[in-house]
């Protein structure tokens, strides 16, 4: 994984060349001030300071060249501090978005759990169910085991109940169903002495 460099360091190298180059461009020999002296000298030493004189001025076109080119390097590495900054973000980024992706996953799977956990649920209830409308159909004397209803008030209102946690699940079905049962309820009340 790629880890930034301190930027600090980076920065501080980039304003040190900018001072650096400044200081190379006012640097200047003294050869224009060297080549009126030696026009104003008597003759052998005029020759021996223009040449001095012409050295120094090439030394001068030398350190401007030197100059340009300490000043191109601080552009470069201000551009290397860029991209260092940009490259930072996308890591920090990368890093982010990572991150969330495992949180979605774990999400994922999770849900997937709890969806599994409720279908195993929902097949125990459809089961309940099944049996409750066996009662009742035997209560009603609907079913294939139909004959003289041999149900209690009590087991009646157990079914009652059973099929009002149903209604919560299932909806209309099921209201139909407990309309169904207390019907079935009065009528064994009503066959009692």
């Amino acid at each position: 994984m790629h880890r930034p460099a301190d930027s600090r360091l980076l920065s501080n190298l980039v304003t040190h060349e900018k001072d650096y180059a400044k200081s190379l461009k006012t640097l200047r020999s003294p050869s224009h001030a060297l080549s009126a002296y030696a026009a104003a000298c008597a003759p052998p030493l005029p020759n021996a300071l223009l040449q001095v004189s012409a050295a120094l001025g090439e030394a001068d076109e030398a350190l401007v060249r030197y100059a340009d080119a300490v000043e191109e390097c601080r552009e470069h590495l201000a551009r290397i501090e860029e991209l260092e900054d940009d490259l930072g973000v996308v890591v920090r980024d990368r890093e982010i978005l990572c991150r969330k992706q495992d949180e979605a996953v774990r999400m994922h799977d999770l849900l997937l759990h709890e969806r599994d956990k409720f279908q195993e649920w929902h097949e125990t209830q459809d089961d309940e169910v099944d049996r409750l409308q066996a009662q009742l159909a035997r209560a009603v004397g609907l079913g294939e085991a139909a004959g003289p209803a041999v149900i209690t008030a009590a087991e009646i209102d157990e079914l009652a109940q059973g099929l009002q946690e149903a209604h919560k699940l299932e909806g209309w079905w099921h209201k139909w169903l407990l309309c169904e049962v207390a019907g079935a309820r009065d009528k064994v009340l009503r066959k009692r002495p």
